[in-house]
């Protein structure tokens, strides 16, 4: 029932006061700079795709609807008690903490219909060597030196950039200068394959004699093992 909620579910954590005004402080520079750029609003302006996001902040000054409504809602914040109700009960919350810590398997989504899958990390690995190995979609580099790679890629935009290809504020984006490198990771989707009628059938079956045997009074252990 736990992994049944999907992978894009997200469990209640607990709400901190501090991490709520955090993000207040975000929504009142914003409204700051709004006020603040009011009478600009009318001029057209194009954003470089590339530039850096601006670190401004407008300096309080004087008294005005905008800074007593940021007054009032800190006050009313500051008081504010989280709602405590979680969205998992406490043997799911145990669940997922145990299968955090299960080091032999590997939970991610099928290729498809949202479809949550449990596998043995052995045969998640064997298969992703078997599709890197099939000679057919991938090719195996037999000496890869990403810091070279770099250069050379580095050594191409300096060069664009001195020809007057590239503007400032793009050769600054792209440019290469004390990055960490690493390699990229291959994620592989595990394709769920529709089962015969008759294997079908037979699970149908033996849920149906579990779900009679467990309405009966009988323990679901003891079920379970029959």
């Amino acid at each position: 029932m736990t992994l049944g909620k999907g992978l894009n579910f997200i469990p209640t954590d607990k709400i901190s006061r501090t991490n709520i005004m955090k993000d207040f402080k975000k929504f009142e520079r914003k409204l700051r700079l709004k006020h603040f750029f009011h009478e600009y609003k009318t001029i057209p302006k194009t954003n470089h795709p590339f530039k850096e996001k601006s670190k401004f902040s407008v300096p309080i000054i004087g008294d005005n609807p905008i800074e007593q409504y940021i007054f009032h809602t800190k006050m009313e914040l500051s008081n504010y008690k989280p709602n405590k109700t979680k969205n998992m009960t406490k043997e799911e919350t145990q669940c997922l903490r145990t299968l955090r810590h299960i080091e032999t398997i590997t939970i991610h989504k099928a290729d498809k219909n949202n479809i949550t899958v449990v596998q043995n990390k052995k045969d998640y690995a064997n298969e992703g060597e078997r599709q890197l190995n099939d000679g057919i979609h991938y090719i195996e580099i037999p000496e890869i030196n990403i810091k070279n790679t770099m250069n050379k890629i580095n050594e191409i935009v300096y060069n664009m950039n001195k020809d007057n290809y590239l503007d400032e504020i793009t050769f600054k984006y792209i440019k290469y200068e004390n990055q960490y490198i690493t390699t990229p990771f291959a994620y592989f989707l595990p394709k769920i394959h529709k089962l015969d009628n008759e294997i079908l059938k037979d699970i149908y079956k033996q849920q149906t004699e579990l779900k009679y045997k467990y309405q009966q009074g009988q323990s679901f252990h003891n079920a379970t093992v029959l």
